[in-house]
């Protein structure tokens, strides 16, 4: 279903509310916009800005009313980051929208819960949470615990890299443990953007004929998501949203397309843009891995690597090529060994799909910011545990002291 054709006029208003914690306080800021637009040519036009009526959810008023607590919170760990030269950033974000097109109306929120932690040498690691509008009674408790969480397992980390015996250059070819996140952003990297229609014109000769392992279900289905995704019944070209699979039985089924790209025919609405000032591209909305056939873990190797955090990837279309940069740990004989806060995987994307040996039943939700063609916007991934056959790791490895292994 697509509730407009051709050119038609667009309104969409924004109400953005922050918190953020910045040098010991927490600043709140609400902007809003409204943009008024036509879609021609494939392209957005702005004609005006103006205020748009507050909104706010009881999530954020939950905060304000704790504002005095969570500084005290925060600014307890921000000081024990501190004493490894480790900068604390906390930054809740609601994101309230309204869009009319000329037959239907569209209206969409998400939130998130943002702690970054950046170390002295510029680098950033981001954990969020969505938090459920309404007023949950465990709210402040939840934060509590999801902040300590976070700042602990830096602290570990940069505690071990500290302690490390030795370190050395890695260059070795492991099997590949990714844990539920690091899954979900491999799957969304390597085949979720590569079957966006605007990218998949560019490896179709290639993609198309792939044969998958066929225990890989891939689908992209934003039922009980649309909260944290930021998406509601439609898309910004006001197609209906609706859940499709776009691998299973060891092929590729469908690709993602918009009216843009591929007119009007058998659209599930894929279309986003991140505001009224940009065209619509095909974008995924929550990626759910998944198999369909349930088996044991394998015994591992002596020794492999597990990626336990995803930073980024990319592919190179023309080759299929991938590399993907996360940290983890070498394990060998069941123990850790050495640490990779930031390895690099590469390998080919059809030969590393075509067998898989293991998909789990572990599967774990979450929700990023995806940055593409100059526009950010919201979306999710759901997957489980993912063994790969041997791909190069390459990256510094800490080796861990024998006391520190576990």
């Amino acid at each position: 279903m697509t509730c407009r054709r051709g050119a038609h006029r667009t309104l969409r208003r924004v109400e953005v509310n922050t918190l953020s914690f910045i040098r010991g306080r927490l600043t709140f800021l609400s902007t809003g916009s409204v943009g008024v637009g036509f879609q021609n040519d494939g392209g957005y036009r702005f004609n005006e800005r103006v205020c748009a009526c507050h909104a706010a959810s009881d999530v954020l008023g939950s905060l304000l009313d704790s504002r005095t607590a969570l500084e005290e919170f925060f600014c307890g760990c921000a000081a024990r980051l501190r004493r490894l030269r480790m900068q604390l950033i906390v930054h809740y974000e609601e994101h309230h929208e309204l869009v009319r097109f000329s037959a239907c109306e569209d209206v969409r929120f998400y939130n998130s819960f943002k702690i970054v932690i950046r170390t002295e040498s510029g680098n950033c690691f981001v954990e969020e949470v969505p938090l459920s509008e309404g007023l949950p009674e465990t709210l402040m408790e939840d934060i509590h615990d999801f902040t300590s969480t976070v700042v602990g397992s830096q602290l570990s980390m940069a505690t071990l890299v500290r302690r490390s015996a030795a370190f050395e250059q890695l260059d070795e070819a492991l099997t590949v443990l990714l844990e539920p996140r690091a899954a979900g952003a491999f799957f969304h990297e390597i085949i979720g953007h590569m079957i966006e229609r605007d990218t998949y014109e560019l490896v179709k000769a290639r993609l198309s004929h792939a044969s998958f392992d066929s225990k890989i279900i891939f689908r992209d289905d934003v039922r009980d998501y649309e909260r944290v995704c930021g998406l509601n019944k439609f898309d910004d070209e006001g197609t209906k949203i609706v859940p499709i699979t776009l691998v299973a039985d060891g092929k590729l089924c469908n690709t993602m397309d918009t009216q843009r790209f591929s007119g009007e025919g058998g659209l599930s609405g894929f279309a986003r843009a991140e505001s009224i000032l940009y065209p619509p591209l095909p974008r995924m909305r929550m990626s759910l891995v998944s198999s369909s056939t349930h088996i044991e873990r394998p015994s591992l190797p002596v020794r492999y690597f597990r990626m336990e955090k995803f930073l980024n990837g990319s592919v190179m279309p023309g080759s299929m090529n991938f590399w993907i940069q996360g940290s983890g740990a070498i394990v060998q004989e069941g123990v850790r060994v050495a640490l990779l806060p930031h390895a690099v995987v590469t390998g080919n994307v059809i030969d590393a799909l075509e067998h898989i040996p293991y998909m789990g039943d572990d599967e774990r939700a979450f929700f990023a910011d995806c940055f593409k063609g100059g526009q950010t916007v919201r979306v999710g991934y759901r997957a489980p545990s993912v063994v790969l056959e041997p791909l190069r790791i390459s990256g510094t490895a800490y080796m861990l002291r024998k006391d520190d292994r576990e």
